[in-house]
This record gives C-alpha cells, structure tokens and sequence, in this order.
C-alpha cells in the first residue's frame, strides 16, 4: 500500500532510486517505473515479492528410459526415439555400403571413384543426420518450454556413464539425449533469467514423497515396477512422478541451506 501511495502522489524520482535496489532482468526496478509509470511498476512488484516468497512456477524432472521425463507436476513427456525408429532403415543403408566397399575393393577400384559406394555412403551420412537433427529440435523445444514456463527446474545430476555399462539400457540412454538436454537447460535458465539446478538422484525413485518412506531389501523397486504403493502411509505413486517430486524437494532444501 505504501508503494501505491507513493507512486500515485507522483514521488517518482525519489521513489526510483530506492527501486534501483531491485533488478528485473538484469535493470533496476527504477527503470521501469520511468519508462511505464506507477501501475506498471505495482505489477511488478508483486511478480517480484510472490516470487522472493516462492510462490512461482517450480518443476522437478525425473529423466527416464520408459518416457522422456516426468515432472513433479504429473505431466508426462512421451519419448520420441529418433534413433530406435530409424535403426532397422539406417541398419540397412550401412549393410548395403559394406557390401560395395568390398565388392569394389575386390575390383581394385579406388572408394573415391566407386559411385555406387560414395552414392550410399552420402545416404548412411543423410540418415544419421536426420536422427541427430530430430532429436535436436525436440531437446530444444523441450527445454525452451520447461525454462519459460517455470522460475524453477530441478533434475537429477547425470551419470550416465554408469547407466552405460548396462549393454540392455545403453542405447535407450544415448537415444534420449540427456546430457545434451541437461547443456540446453543450463543455457536457457540463464538467457531467460531462471534457475536451474541438479540433484543427487540418490533413491529419489526409492523414497516416499509423502512419509519419507524408503524401499530396501524385498520391498526394492525394479525397473518393471512403474506404479507402487508405500507400505507405510498407503499411497498410489506413479514411480516417475514420485522421483520427480523428491527432485524437486531436494534441490528447494539445497537452495534453502545455501541462503
């Protein structure tokens, strides 16, 4: 109320300068109000009080091989699999230019005067651009939704290299493009002025959201089990929501410890 009645008296100068404390996007709050006036600057300031307050938009993302991603609001993001649908197409294209290269080698011709080989070796190349391209695009129009639409993202801290060693989950993994997906994130938060922070993943898919119950032993989650009820408190989880939901509960503690 204060900041209303001074701004309708018309306290303008004076009243800017102690706005310049707080910044918008990198100018101080006083440059708005000179440039749009006293009900402008109102507006945003209870964007700006709403969001020191935490009320603003917050997301938590459980990245995963069954879909996408899951976030902790239930929305659930389908995966495209790019590569897995182009496989058997690329697979065949990259068998027919084997079986040139050795046929012209067995003729003693050069691989650079072979039309037939350099005609399919350009197709292999077309195709894996084409998947690399698919995905791209997606990532980034992915990311560019989650950073606008949220003051906060959260995601679990990647190790793929680990999840690697797993010969049945590999290519899902480097099909997904997560790192890649992790980088745009990053980036964006900072253009668009966001936050974006990584979690330790550690038995966030284990643990209640609820109670804080964990699964060990014969209670353990698998892979297989995509919904479950805690054995403690009796609630319906959806495995990739729950995780996203403890994302996003961890990082608001870290944030909290750290200020």
């Amino acid at each position: 109320m204060i900041v209303w009645f001074v701004c309708s008296f018309g306290f303008g100068i004076l009243f800017a300068d102690m706005l310049n404390n707080i910044k918008l996007g990198g100018y101080p709050l006083g440059f708005f109000f000179a440039q749009q006036g006293s009900i402008y600057v109102f507006i945003i300031l209870i964007f700006y009080y709403a969001k020191k307050m935490g009320w603003y938009a917050q997301a938590g993302i459980d990245l995963n091989i069954e879909n996408f991603y899951a976030d902790s609001n239930g929305e659930i993001v389908a995966n495209p699999r790019y590569y897995r649908r182009q496989k058997r197409r690329l697979a065949n294209a990259q068998r027919k230019l084997s079986r040139r290269i050795v046929r012209a080698k067995k003729e003693h011709r050069p691989l650079r005067e072979a039309k037939n080989v350099e005609k399919q070796r350009l197709l292999v190349a077309r195709l894996t651009a084409q998947v690399m391209q698919r995905r791209k695009d997606f990532l980034h129009r992915t990311s560019a939704t989650l950073i606008k639409n949220h003051d906060l993202v959260v995601a679990e801290e990647l190790r793929s290299k680990n999840l690697l060693k797993n010969h049945a989950l590999a290519m899902s993994i480097q099909d997904n493009g997560w790192r890649m997906f992790l980088s745009m994130l990053t980036y964006k938060a900072a253009l668009y002025g966001k936050n974006f922070v990584t979690v330790d993943p550690r038995n966030t898919t284990q643990t209640c959201h609820a109670c804080g119950h964990i699964m060990s032993g014969k209670e353990k989650l698998t892979l297989k089990d995509r919904e479950w009820i805690c054995p403690k408190c009796g609630i319906h989880h959806i495995r990739d929501v729950n995780a996203a939901k403890n994302i996003l509960a961890r990082a608001k503690a870290k944030l909290v410890s750290m200020h």
